[in-house]
């Protein structure tokens, strides 16, 4: 997983051109990954909801010229929000708060405060959603083919921070589509909430947390988790957090129950070209030991703790399953997971 730090506050003026959203200008910005708050600005998210809600500005923002003659936008101070005047469908809701999305749904999730009464209070923040599908043929998939959703983007209003609502936000997120995922980029903070708070649900019987890590997906342990400098370190692309977890994740979850990556337990294989599993079967009848698997195997470390090959359990993902193989003193087993 990248680890971007921002190199310091980005002060973005709030010129926007006709008909161009918030996520094209994220997209150009290459901000997409993790929390923005210190990129954009409230200015910006209001406005971006106005325009995708197909509300008039003009009731909340008053227009000015600024630098080079540009448009610029101001909130208006008390200006009333009333929620009846637009249509919207309500995508989780949990007390006084609601992810909303307009009848066309793009991917942008809005969180409100269906009792604030001007439009700064109204908004709480956004999230930016794609969604996960089973079949490739209705758009993004992940391993095993497993639904939810990919959060991307998450941007709390200042006036709500330091309240516990972006891990509201994920909770929310959780309850509807059941999965989430995070993006291949995290900043700090949400790379924190990730590990500190949304992490030990993960850890509850039942429940699964994980990393998508070389087009697999493995299991995390406490260990895991508590080591972030190791975490950074081993190739993580995605972390998943599900509150129903299929029969795959369970069995993966099982089979490599107690083994921890970051520990260098175990370690992530792939093979140079094609092999399945029957034929890495005969490469283990072969072998004496791990290594000599990889080597007759023609195997390649994808992700791992050691800069060697010197580990007694690895994960192989060939062309028909995921398979495990131990070495116990003299002998290599393999095991299909």
């Amino acid at each position: 997983m990248n680890w971007r730090v921002p190199y310091g506050v980005l002060h973005l003026s709030l010129i926007f051109i006709t008909m161009i959203k918030l996520t094209d200008l994220l997209k150009e910005l290459d901000l997409r990954g993790g929390d923005l708050d210190d990129n954009i600005t409230i200015e910006q998210v209001l406005f971006a909801f106005l325009e995708d809600f197909q509300i008039d500005e003009d009731e909340f923002f008053t227009i000015s010229r600024g630098k080079f003659n540009s448009e610029k936008f101001d909130l208006k101070p008390d200006a009333v929000f009333n929620p009846r005047l637009f249509k919207k469908t309500t995508i989780a809701k949990d007390g006084d708060y609601e992810f909303i999305v307009p009848s066309s749904y793009r991917g942008t999730l809005y969180l409100v405060n269906t009792k604030g009464t001007t439009l700064d209070t109204y908004v709480v923040g956004q999230v930016d959603v794609d969604k996960i599908y089973v079949s490739a043929n209705s758009g993004k998939t992940k391993p095993y083919r497993i639904p939810g959703s990919e959060i991307s983007l998450t941007y709390i209003n200042p006036k709500y921070r330091g309240k516990g609502l972006g891990v509201k936000m994920y909770t929310m997120l959780l309850d509807a589509y059941k999965t989430v995922f995070s993006d291949n980029t995290l900043y700090p903070a949400s790379w924190n909430l990730w590990m500190n708070k949304l992490a030990p649900i993960g850890m509850e019987s039942g429940k699964f947390i994980g990393a998508e890590v070389a087009g697999i997906i493995v299991p995390l342990t406490s260990e895991d988790i508590g080591n972030t400098d190791l975490m950074q370190g081993i190739g993580v692309d995605h972390l998943i957090l599900t509150i129903e977890p299929p029969q795959v994740l369970l069995d993966i979850k099982q089979a490599l129950s107690g083994l921890s990556l970051t520990n260098g337990d175990y370690a992530i294989y792939e093979p140079t070209s094609n092999l399945k599993v029957a034929q890495l079967d005969q490469f283990v009848d072969e072998s004496g030991s791990i290594e000599e698997v990889i080597e007759n195997a023609d195997l390649m470390q994808m992700v791992g703790a050691k800069d060697d090959d010197n580990y007694s359990i690895i994960v192989v993902a060939t062309q028909d399953a995921l398979a495990l193989v131990r070495e116990v003193g003299d002998d290599v087993t393999l095991e299909i997971i």
